[in-house]
């Protein structure tokens, strides 16, 4: 009896688990570019240091992970959190959907 409690205990927990949310971002342009994050959340220890470059092309996902952040580009400050997708796009930052996690 005990194995079929342990195993529906930890099928439970499977459900109840908290979402995870992540800001992903895509640089869609030919040319590699660099962006600034700054975490506002006080109790986080992730901050990036200095900029983050993004080849062209590339995809950096769980960017701010479950707290909002700033995220610089070209002189324009966004802040973002939850489940968010940015694109790099002719040279300007977006909002744009995320492809599903799974």
């Amino acid at each position: 009896m005990s194995k079929l409690l342990a195993s529906a205990l930890f099928a439970a927990s499977l459900v109840a688990a908290p979402a995870v949310y992540a800001v992903d971002i895509q640089n869609q342009d030919g040319v590699d570019h660099e962006i600034t994050v700054e975490m506002q959340s006080t109790i986080s220890n992730a901050a990036i240091p200095g900029p983050l470059t993004l080849k062209a092309g590339e995809l950096h996902k769980n960017l701010c992970l479950d707290e909002t952040c700033r995220v610089e580009f070209n002189g324009v400050e966004m802040s973002v959190g939850g489940d968010t997708g940015l694109i790099i796009k002719d040279g300007k930052l977006q909002v744009a959907p995320k492809a599903p996690r799974g």
